[in-house]
């Protein structure tokens, strides 16, 4: 323990006398523990999905398939309920739907809101691990009228009691009395329901009816050591002995513990989404260059412990003289390299609690450490430990070996300490530095490039007032509309999608002479003005104001669904659900799901008599927008007082693959940034080092004429000999990863050679700058002044 404290004390002293070089060696081991703590705490999260649930690795998700493996058909509600007679390995049995948003009260006036209900059968908490704060599991979703809800729920609704037996306020809905509370649910689940209803107990006389509809979700739990597959094969026997329908092929079932990354995962909504979503090789990346950041963490640490071994040589040569061995030599650098990795260590700690909160948000996913858990704080310390041995073991081993003799009498080796190493680990920083550097510098052009994607319909200037599911401003929509209209610098107003996409799917025929084909498209509801107040361009025919078609007769389509066709189809005759439609246009570029839906989705365009559409879209003088939303959320306001009012501009409504994007960007960008800054701590020492080593040599040609500038540029060749060859190797593999990266975005940057170009430009200059006046300076050094001390 004294030796302990002994070494630690000599640590600690050491760092004071030399904080220069100490200080970036723990802030560089800081760094690299700081990103591998991150990317750790993220992956882990990611593949212990689900883990929250008891038996998840005995729960599956039941479905039937048509051949492809990854869609699944739900079970119709009546062979759902058959499932445990089927096979006695099924233990239990649970049925779900799900819908929102939902407005709940506890005295009628004050509501919040709840964006997804659940409802489920009573064997909810037979399957799956949701326990309860309140209430009883085997009597919760038993019975009607009943609800369960979340302990935030509660607070926020009945704070400081116990709201079992009270009655909660469902917006148009009706009253529910609560049956019980759930606990905090963990973070890991992909589902988390916050509201659950009981399923609607179906009088007799339509059970018949109802047994053919299908229910959302149906997941079963098999015994303990029971085979899947046994299960699997004895439902879809069962399936066919009573239905006998020969497009079922098979019986899918995915377990619990594998639905992230499986067919299954968008099921259970969005909730769960992270950063970069069930995507194992993003996962992975990040991973990748976590481990990559560290190492070079390590660099960093070897090449500035190399430097400061030619300060501290002759410290080292005074204790071998005195007697110390090289045993104790070797312990007292260990022990300094895990004193400066356990201060690394409380430097990430701190830091996890400052920017945890921005980097959850980042993620997706809470970042963070149980500081409560000793498995975790010995982790800690055990990884902090490691990480100091792996460090210092190297520069321990070379100083311990110094000769006492040539130390103490002025010689410094040739090699400068292993300056041949430096620069090999230098060239090591260098290509991982630079393939990041060059890839987020290309992500960040991407991002531009998607920004200013035209997405074939006007966004300045619209406001979307939306009318989805709202029976107060339906029923109320010719006032709703005449006050709109008399809003001051409003121009025009049209009803379409916006924000949203389409209005489901309608089914249809056409013939193309040769053949006749039968399929079904996404409609979007439309007024017949609303080409002409978005903007749309078409690419042929003319839109429903222009047309002599009357608009209850004509429809118009999108260049996906006119290749469909066939292509030249303006003109001809679509059945659309038995009725005939002129098709009068084809729409240019129109994407309403998102830039990664560019030419793919095929659209029919119908005009609607009614508010049938989603939302109003106005056309408004743009210097009146803030006003306008304001005015318009007082209109909704005084047909619909609970729900809130739901007005944007569509300039506000961002694309979700820009936006994911973006977020990615700004990980790697981060990333990117720790990596050059560990590189630049490494080419700092090395060049201090090498320059002081060189010291001797630059006085000897100086006084035998040498020009400065010669010896700054023979000094400063060796650096930038090193980024070269990293540049030379790094080039084709940034090239590669970015393209592979960018492969499956339907609007990507070209990689021309100007990206190489420019970020070796940057790394040149970054190189300059970074070391050109410590270099400049030896070579400026005064031979006299030097060599009287030699």
């Amino acid at each position: 323990m004294i030796l302990s404290k002994h070494y630690f004390s000599s640590a600690f002293t050491n760092f004071k006398s030399n904080k220069w070089y100490t200080s970036l060696m723990v802030l560089s081991l800081a760094a690299g523990m700081f990103c591998f703590i991150l990317a750790s705490s993220y992956i882990s999260f990611e593949y212990t999905r689900n883990s929250s649930h008891t038996n998840a690795d005995r729960v599956f998700l039941i479905s039937l398939g048509k051949g492809n493996p990854k869609i699944g058909e739900s079970l119709t509600a009546d062979f759902a309920e058959r499932l445990q007679t089927i096979n006695p390995n099924i233990e239990a049995v649970n049925v779900m739907d799900s819908d929102g948003s939902f407005y709940l009260s506890a005295n009628g006036k004050d509501y919040i809101e709840e964006e997804q209900a659940f409802f489920s059968n009573s064997e909810l908490f037979d399957v799956f691990t949701f326990p309860l704060k309140y209430g009883d599991p085997k009597t919760a979703l038993y019975g009607s009228r009943k609800v369960v809800i979340s302990n935030q729920i509660a607070e926020t609704l009945f704070e400081g009691v116990n709201p079992i037996g009270k009655e909660l306020i469902v917006h148009e809905k009706g009253t529910y009395l609560i049956s019980g509370v759930l606990e905090k649910g963990s973070d890991k689940s992909l589902i988390n329901p916050k509201l659950i209803f009981p399923r609607p107990q179906i009088p007799e006389e339509y059970k018949e009816e109802a047994g053919s509809f299908e229910v959302g979700m149906t997941h079963i739990k098999i015994a303990e050591g029971a085979d899947i597959a046994d299960v699997k094969a004895s439902i879809f026997s069962d399936y066919q002995s009573v239905y006998k329908n020969e497009s079922i092929k098979e019986v899918l079932a995915e377990s619990l513990t594998d639905t992230y990354w499986g067919y299954s995962h968008n099921n259970y909504g969005r909730d769960h989404y992270s950063l970069t979503g069930a995507n194992k090789s993003m996962i992975k990346t990040i991973g990748y260059i976590s481990i990559g950041i560290l190492v070079c963490s390590f660099v960093g640490y070897l090449s500035l412990s190399l430097g400061l071994s030619v300060k501290r040589a002759k410290e080292i040569g005074i204790r071998k003289v005195n007697g110390a061995r090289k045993s104790d030599i070797k312990l007292q650098l260990l022990s300094e390299s895990i004193f400066y990795s356990l201060l690394s260590l409380a430097i990430v700690l701190v830091s996890l609690e400052l920017f945890g909160s921005y980097f959850s948000a980042l993620f997706g996913i809470p970042i963070g450490l149980s500081y409560n858990s000793p498995l975790v704080v010995g982790g800690m310390v055990i990884f902090a430990v490691s990480t100091g041995l792996l460090a210092g073991i190297y520069p321990a081993f070379v100083v311990s070996r110094l000769n006492p003799v040539k130390v103490l009498s002025g010689y410094n080796s040739r090699s400068g300490a292993g300056f041949r190493l430096k620069q090999g680990l230098l060239l090591l920083q260098f290509v991982m530095t630079i393939t990041l550097v060059f890839f987020v510098y290309s992500q960040n052009m991407q991002v531009k490039k998607m920004q200013q994607f035209d997405f074939g319909y006007e966004k300045n200037g619209i406001v979307a007032f939306q009318l989805l599911r709202n029976k107060n401003l339906i029923n109320n929509f010719e006032s709703v509309l005449d006050e709109i209209k008399n809003i001051p610098g409003v121009n025009e107003i049209s009803g379409g999608p916006f924000p949203f996409s389409y209005n489901g799917f309608s089914s249809y025929q056409y013939d193309r002479g040769d053949s006749l084909i039968r399929n079904s498209v996404s409609k979007v509801l439309v007024e017949d003005n609303f080409f002409e107040v978005m903007q749309v361009k078409l690419s042929s025919g003319s839109s429903f104001s222009n047309s002599n078609v009357p608009s209850s007769q004509a429809c118009l389509i999108n260049g996906p669904f006119a290749k469909a066709l066939g292509g030249d189809v303006v003109g001809t005759v679509l059945n659309v659900r038995g009725q005939p439609f002129t098709i009068i246009g084809v729409v240019d570029n129109y994407v309403d799901l998102g830039i990664n839906h560019l030419g793919v989705d095929p659209r029919l365009f119908l005009v609607t008599n009614k508010p049938s559409y989603h939302s109003l879209l106005i056309d408004h003088d743009t210097e009146t927008t803030a006003n306008l939303i304001a005015r318009l959320e007082g209109i909704w306001r005084t047909y619909e007082p609970v729900i809130p009012p739901s007005v944007s501009s569509l300039l506000d409504n961002k694309d979700p693959a820009t936006s994911s994007f973006q977020d990615k960007t700004a990980l790697f960008t981060f990333l990117a940034t720790v990596l050059l800054t560990l590189s630049l701590f490494n080419l700092l020492g090395v060049s201090v080092s090498h320059a002081t080593d060189q010291i001797k040599n630059i006085s000897i040609r100086r006084v035998l004429g040498a020009e400065t500038f010669s010896l700054f540029l023979k000094l400063l060749s060796p650096f930038f000999k090193v980024l070269g060859i990293g540049i030379g190797l790094a080039m084709p593999l940034a090239y590669w990863f970015t393209n592979q990266y960018l492969a499956d975005y339907k609007v990507r940057i070209e990689l021309t050679p100007a990206y190489g170009i420019a970020v070796a430009v940057l790394m040149a200059v970054i190189l300059f700058f970074m070391i050109g006046y410590q270099l400049f300076r030896i070579s400026r050094i005064n031979p006299v002044e030097t060599l009287k001390e030699q």
